[in-house]
């Protein structure tokens, strides 16, 4: 299923299962149904605004940032259990529940593009890895005074994030696991 351009897609209270999905401009919303979600195994999602829920409930299951242009998740996806791959532009998380703390959200470390993951709401997330501080490619972490809880569990795996971050806001370690920031930052946390 393919969404482009200036479309709008109305889950209007159902729930749609897809094999993938692609988001490349236009709307997705629940029509503030909250019945409304989009199931799927993989998602590309490049441009636009993602206001219904997303429901790949498999841990298997993948969200793909690929190219440049803003992503903005409105909704809530607290059912959304895969990880998030941020390759280029930015994604705007404008939700309490736009990612959990079952997401592990991914910057990509090829040096293409600045690639942004920008905070309009407080929110939890499993851990963040890879990324890049080179100049003019780097990832970067706007948490635009908003606090970033990171939450890995019980485990005991070790993230790396090695962009940085572009204004303040707070972070919030939880759970076991270890994350590291490694790149050149700053702004106070």
């Amino acid at each position: 299923l393919t969404i482009e351009g200036t479309a709008t897609l109305n889950l209007n209270g159902q729930t749609i299962s897809v094999k993938n999905f692609t988001l490349d401009g236009g709307t997705v919303n629940k029509n503030g149904l909250a019945t409304s979600k989009l199931n799927f195994l993989s998602a590309t999602l490049n441009a636009g605004e993602f206001g219904g829920s997303l429901g790949g409930g498999a841990p298997t299951a993948s969200l793909t940032k690929a190219t440049a242009g803003a992503l903005i998740l409105s909704g809530d996806n607290s059912d959304f259990k895969g990880q998030v791959f941020l390759n280029e532009g930015s994604i705007t998380l404008d939700h309490p529940k736009a990612v959990t703390a079952e997401n592990e959200i991914i910057f990509s470390a090829v040096p293409t593009s600045v690639r942004t993951l920008i905070l309009n709401s407080n929110v939890s997330v499993k851990a963040l890895s890879g990324g890049t501080d080179d100049a003019g490619n780097e990832s970067q972490l706007d948490l635009n005074g908003k606090t970033l809880t990171i939450d890995g569990g019980t485990g005991t795996a070790v993230n790396t994030f090695d962009g940085v971050f572009a204004s303040s806001g707070t972070v919030i370690k939880k759970g076991s696991s270890t994350q590291v920031f490694t790149g050149a930052s700053n702004v106070a946390l």
